[in-house]
């Protein structure tokens, strides 16, 4: 277990909210989280910057991963975390919906999705989008960041790059090798990949 002092904690939250905007008025409403999961340090990071924090049970989520988007869009989060098979999860299980069932959203409120657990495959991110544009998600908001506890959390977020490599010569001969140069694309590219 890491020890994280509550000094190295706050280093972290004064850095943070300007890197992501939280502490900025965003469409006449103060900064919003809401994370998929238990509470985390990073996720206090809302009250630090004079936000509203939502956080959803692990085991609600499991049950209903559509309820994530629906909070999302009801309580108009403007910071979202979870875990990369949140994203895939959540996609499949809205698309399996019959059109008619599927619930009315309104995503345009979100500014920033940490996707944050290893591995973060480009295909979750990529039928996120998919499923979730036509409600308004805007493209270029979810961000794979790494982090280290020992670190406090958070190490790195707000990557523009995706690179996709060929994981054997990774793997096997340590080599970066990109598998195709046509999906080396930056977030901020509106067309995406």
């Amino acid at each position: 277990a890491a020890r994280r002092s509550h000094d190295r904690m706050a280093e972290g939250w004064v850095r943070w909210p300007c890197r992501l905007e939280c502490n900025r008025v965003l469409s006449g409403s103060r900064h919003v989280n809401f994370a998929a999961g238990p509470v985390r340090d990073a996720d206090l990071g809302a009250l630090w910057c004079g936000g509203s924090g939502y956080y959803m049970s692990p085991v609600s989520f499991v049950r209903d991963p559509v309820l994530w988007v629906r909070t999302i869009s009801r309580r108009r989060a403007t910071h979202v975390q979870a875990p990369n098979f949140a994203y895939g999860l959540t996609a499949r299980k809205f698309l399996a919906l019959r059109p008619a069932d599927r619930p009315r959203l309104d995503l345009g409120c979100v500014r920033h999705m940490i996707n944050a657990a290893e591995p973060v495959r480009a295909l979750d991110v990529d039928q996120f989008y998919a499923a979730f544009e036509k409600c308004g998600l805007p493209r270029g908001v979810v961000y794979p960041t790494y982090g280290l506890a020992e670190h406090t959390v958070f190490v790195c977020s707000n990557g523009a790059l995706r690179l996709v490599v060929d994981r054997k010569a990774l793997e096997v001969e340590r080599e970066v090798r990109l598998v195709d140069k046509q999906m080396l694309w930056t977030y901020s590219d509106a067309e995406g990949p």
